[in-house]
This record gives structure tokens, sequence and C-alpha cells, in this order.
């Protein structure tokens, strides 16, 4: 069992944020194997098990959500190398080296998107556009995919063959268009961090498009509080209502910063032409009042078309930026070439409240049933009626 660690209580390097590896006796006792992984101390976000070398054992892919107490900055993720008697070593930097800084990763997944019979990585994160690499021998290879310029905040992905055509398209949850910072690929949201004041602290900026002009999204107070040298060159609300970034800062202090943007918002359903090049479609309306951070598929009406089971909401933002909350939960008929119906939650009995993390299928019996994890709930058990 590995179970990857996470928060911002503490900084990178605290042995609180350890992932740690526990080893089955076969009777259900697990013991933790100490030294048996690589030390890491990032925001472990998705762990997958995988062959990347096909010698018979299990080998697994580590992604990082963030680098703790320093949002924005590109934790590194990894490629641990099985030995086969269950301990691991960092292979990144042989195997796949796009890894390094690729990005804030939330979520993967591992299948064949080329039909080269090989698996293929798929990752999608915060402040990225989906990422496609390819399994090459014993290595990953970054690939164009056609989805290089949806920046977004991507949650979740499920791989499934939603057209029915023989290979594998996606369905990629993101923020949603219920979201008070609406965005555009060509007027992106960005974020730009850096130690601007020197004061030895990263720093994060976020700012929007308006009128082709990078705006602050926070308010004058937050602003001048977390730049204090600002006080003096702001003095009226209307005055700082007018400022673009490059006007409250020179361009040598911007110059440098590490920065990101979203400009896509939607969840979508990207069809692949069964070479790994994927065309968007967008989920339906009603699937966009919320984020989706879990997805999972069944066949509902029993038609031999996947449908899907999804769910999200997001109440952490500060208070300007108000709350995600408008999921319960959601049944998608697959209606065929990417389009999906909406059940209404009476019409499909899959109602939810508050922050659904996951969806997963669980065996009862001889039945699958769904399993919904919510932040701070107890999980919710679904069955579907025959």
């Amino acid at each position: 069992m590995f179970v990857g660690s996470g928060g911002n209580e503490v900084s990178e390097g605290t042995n609180d944020l350890l992932d740690r590896l526990y080893l089955n006796d076969g009777k259900g006792k697990f013991t933790y194997s100490s030294g048996a992984i690589p030390m890491n101390t990032l925001n472990t976000s998705v762990v997958l098990p995988l062959d990347y070398d096909a010698d018979g054992d299990i080998d697994l892919f580590v992604g990082s959500r963030s680098v703790p107490m320093q949002y924005g900055l590109n934790p590194n993720s990894f490629i641990y190398q099985n030995d086969g008697k269950g301990a691991f070593k960092d292979v990144t930097a042989s195997v796949a080296p796009q890894l390094k800084e690729l990005g804030m990763v939330r979520d993967a997944s591992l299948s064949d998107v080329n039909k080269d019979g090989k698996k293929d990585l798929v990752i999608v994160g915060d402040w990225m556009a989906p990422v496609t690499l390819l399994a090459k021998g014993a290595k990953f290879e970054k690939a164009d995919n056609g989805l290089e310029e949806y920046t977004g905040f991507w949650g979740a992905i499920k791989v499934l063959d939603v057209d029915g055509d023989g290979d594998n398209d996606m369905v990629l949850g993101n923020m949603g268009e219920n979201f008070t910072l609406h965005t555009q690929l060509d007027a992106p949201l960005k974020i730009w961090v850096k130690d601007f004041d020197k004061n030895g602290s990263i720093d994060k900026i976020l700012t929007k498009t308006i009128n082709e002009k990078d705006s602050p999204v926070f308010l004058k107070r937050e602003m001048a509080e977390q730049f204090p040298a600002l006080k003096k060159q702001i003095l009226q609300h209307a005055e700082y209502a007018k400022k673009s970034l490059q006007d409250l800062f020179p361009s040598d202090v911007l110059e440098g910063s590490l920065t990101k943007t979203v400009g896509y918002c939607k969840s979508i359903v990207a069809i692949n032409d069964g070479k790994g090049n994927f065309t968007v479609v967008a989920l339906p309306e009603v699937a966009q009042l919320s984020c989706i951070n879990a997805i999972e598929q069944t066949d509902v009406n029993h038609d031999g078309k996947p449908d899907l089971i999804i769910g999200g909401n997001y109440t952490g933002f500060i208070p300007q930026l108000a709350m995600i909350d408008a999921s319960r939960g959601n049944v998608l008929i697959n209606k065929g070439k990417g389009q999906f119906e909406v059940l209404t939650n009476q019409e499909s009995g899959f109602v939810l409240n508050g922050e659904i993390k996951q969806i997963l299928p669980v065996k009862v019996k001889s039945q699958t049933e769904y399993l919904a994890l919510i932040n701070n709930e107890v999980p919710r058990l679904f069955a579907l009626k025959k």
C-alpha cells in the first residue's frame, strides 16, 4: 500500500510529508517498509502502478500537486523503478526527464492513446494543458496531442472509448463556467510567481486579462499588505482599478517570474483520431455549473455505450472568489459522437452534496456499486438498479 502525503502546514523536507510504503504479509497485515521508496516531501496527488521496463514487477508513477507552502511553483513528479523485491529508486532523469517541474499535477491515467500496444501516460493539473507522454521502449517521450493551448484547472481524467471507434478518448474535468474569474483562450488568467520584493519568500500575483492588459485580481488592500511599497504609489481605489500589473511593477521586477495561464475552463470530452491527437467537445451546460473532481464510467441504460457519473465542487477559495458548489453529482448518458445527455438528479437517483473528491467502483457480492468520497463527510454508496 503506497500512501502519498501532503499539506501546507509545514515546508518541503519535513518528515511529516514523507510518502510511505506498507508491505502486505498476504493475510491483510501491513508493515511500514522504511527506506523502500525515495524521499519525497512534495504534495503527492496521484500514484499509478505501471511496468514501464516490462520486467514483470510493479513500478510507480508519482505525481506532485505542489511544493508545500509555495503554491505556484512547479514540483517534480517521478518514475520509481522496482528492484523486484519491493525497493524503489528514482529513475526519472533517464526515463522521463519531462516530469521535472512538469506542472501542478492533479490526476493521471495510463492508457494506449496511439494504438501501438503500449501504455502511455496522460497527465493533467492546475495551470496546465493536458500532457501526453508516449511509451518508447523503456522511456517516455512528450508528444503533441492537439490540446496544447487548452490550459486549465484540470482536476480529473477518465480514459474510455466514448465514440466506439476502438481507440481511447478522454473525459477531462475542469473548473467549469460558473467560476467568478471568467477566462478565454485569448484572454487568460495568469499567475506570476517570484520573490518580487526580495524578502526571501515566494510571492504569487493573480491577474485577469482586461482589454489586453494584465489586471490584478487581488484587492488594493491585499496587494498593499503583500507589497507595502505600493502604499505610496496607489492612493485611491479608483486609481488602483485602472492599473495593470505592468503599471504597478517595473519591468525588471517582473522579469524572470514564473508565469502560467488558464485560458479554458470547460469540462470536456477529448475525441481521439486514433493517433493520439484529440479534438475538444464540451460537456453539456449542466456539467459546467461546477468543477469536476471525480469521473467514473458505467453503462447506465444498457445500450452498450459508456455513460458517466461525475461529481465536483470546491469551497476553499478566498471570499471574493466565492465558492463553486452547484454540483449535486450528475449522470450523463452517452448519445454517441462525444455528445452526452444529462439526467436530472430525480431521474438518476444520484444526489450528493459537498466536495465530491472520488467516485469508485466497488464489488458488493456479485454487483458493482459506486462509492462516492466526499471531503469531511461520510462516504456514500450507490447501486445501479437492473
